[in-house]
């Protein structure tokens, strides 16, 4: 018998299957290169960069004026300044020189300055004046002024008291009513 048997090669071993393999590789990595669009991908931090020179070029063109109604101690003590009130020394506080160690805590005024009217002796190391306070928002600046109203009204701390929008003004109370509205008036100015 000489019939010749016909042996099967395994699927692994035909040529077809490994061309076919191959070109599924191919298309799987071809697949994982992202949207297929490598010039672009390659310009766009370049773009991107274009954009933000443009538009940093268009804010030194127009300078942007910034509008708030958040004063500051210094501005109140210029104020005064301007309308020739006798502002005499002054003192701008920080979260490490303020005497009552409240500046900047949670709750409490974020500026401090005290000055010195000229009309009034000075006695001791504090100025004689005034005091300016300010707040970052309504809530804590009317807290201040319930806690504050209670002492004004005892001779001692008797003291005139200006509110006007973000600042509270206390007035030495060696000053008579209409020298002490002078400061009210350059306040509300403001």
């Amino acid at each position: 018998m000489s019939q010749q048997q016909r042996v099967k090669k395994p699927i692994w071993k035909r040529w077809w299957v490994w061309v076919i393999a191959g070109l599924l590789v191919f298309a799987m990595i071809g697949g994982c290169g992202g949207n297929g669009n490598n010039e672009e991908a390659a310009d766009e931090p370049e773009e991107q960069v274009e954009v933000v020179e443009e538009v940093e070029e268009e804010l030194e063109e127009e300078p942007v004026e910034e509008v708030t109604d958040f004063l500051t101690a210094e501005e109140v003590i210029d104020r005064f300044i301007l309308f020739e009130l006798p502002v005499g020394e002054t003192i701008i506080y920080d979260e490490e020189t303020c005497p009552n160690n409240l500046l900047g805590r949670p709750g409490q005024y974020m500026g401090k300055a005290d000055w010195e009217d000229t009309r009034v002796e000075q006695y001791g190391d504090s100025l004689t004046g005034g005091t300016i306070e300010i707040f970052e928002d309504d809530d804590t600046l009317v807290k201040r002024k319930e806690y504050i109203e209670p002492f004004l009204e005892e001779g001692v701390f008797l003291q005139y008291m200006f509110i006007h929008k973000n600042v509270i003004v206390r007035v030495d109370k060696e000053l008579t009513p209409s020298q002490a509205d002078e400061y009210k008036d350059a306040l509300q100015s403001l």
